[in-house]
């Protein structure tokens, strides 16, 4: 059966607090500020989620198949931006769906 693998880079933004991972609609874990999460998946189309409190990362499909798939979560957060005071405030306002990004590797 092939797993998936969540990885979250080490960063100084959110580094206090988990991303809930959800896939088909079901939370099956969090990750932590650079840990990895591992989750057995069945074969065939998937959809992928991270989310923190009232914000996320758009649904992104993934197709698994006979081997793992590994995704890299992260905030779209910069340092720079995070040093902006209202760059944090807009992502959590009017762009919370946007807030994390969610690439395969």
């Amino acid at each position: 059966m092939p797993t998936l693998i969540v990885k979250r880079p080490k960063r100084s933004f959110d580094r206090v607090r988990n991303y809930r991972i959800i896939i088909n609609g079901e939370v099956i874990g969090t990750i932590a500020n650079g840990a990895e999460l591992r989750h057995p998946i069945d074969p065939g189309p998937h959809t992928l989620q991270a989310k923190i409190d009232w914000c996320g990362s758009p649904e992104v499909r993934i197709d698994a198949g006979d081997t793992d798939t590994t995704v890299i979560v992260q905030n779209r957060m910069s340092a720079l931006q995070a040093l902006i005071p209202l760059f944090p405030l807009w992502y959590i306002s009017f762009s919370r769906g946007r807030y994390l990004r969610l690439e395969l590797a």
